[in-house]
């Protein structure tokens, strides 16, 4: 039922339906990502903008958050925290690590947090929703089988040197395939 309502927000929810689009959302039943994102993407926006992020960064880092929500869909265990928690740490992370990689640390900007979410315009997540969508598709249509490993091996939490030694590789190899997965997705025309 929670997939043909239009406007909802997650504490809306029974438990059990929380469960029901998070599994639907990890095991890619069409429409349930695309649902949860537009869910959390205020929080999302929040977080980039409480962190002081530049707004030329700002769609690469909700790209980065997005892959963060994904990656929580998949790691989830429920006995360990509420999806909302986990998602928001895991949105958070990705976001924080984009950032870090972009400037050194002392230089990654922290602002203080604004008091309220903003209101989501409803023609912008349409608009983010099919773009996610076609993003999803086109990592399966345009990265190598070993981008894609090391790809979704990050999404669940390994880093380089962990994924070097599951896959026999130097850790610079997964590095560069890692940059050139990125690439890629980032040459996917997305509808504006």
């Amino acid at each position: 039922m929670w997939y043909k309502e239009d406007h909802f927000s997650w504490d809306e929810l029974s438990p059990a339906e929380q469960a029901s689009l998070v599994r639907a959302a990890a095991e890619g039943e069409e429409g349930a990502f695309p649902l949860l994102a537009k869910t959390f993407d205020p929080s999302l926006r929040y977080l980039i903008r409480s962190l002081g992020a530049p707004r030329s960064e700002a769609e690469d880092l909700r790209q980065e958050g997005l892959l963060g929500l994904y990656k929580a869909c998949l790691l989830f265990d429920p006995e360990k925290a509420s999806f909302a928690t986990f998602a928001r740490l895991c949105m958070r992370s990705n976001v924080v690590d984009a950032l870090r990689r972009a400037a050194p640390v002392d230089e990654v900007p922290l602002a203080e947090a604004e008091k309220a979410s903003p209101a989501a315009d409803p023609q912008k997540i349409l608009v983010d929703k099919e773009r996610l969508r076609r993003l999803l598709t086109e990592m399966d249509r345009i990265l190598s089988p070993l981008e894609r490993r090391i790809i979704i091996q990050r999404l669940r939490g390994d880093d380089s040197g962990e994924i070097a030694r599951a896959l026999g590789l130097t850790r610079r190899a997964v590095d560069n395939a890692l940059f050139r997965g990125r690439a890629k997705l980032k040459q996917v025309d997305m509808p504006e």
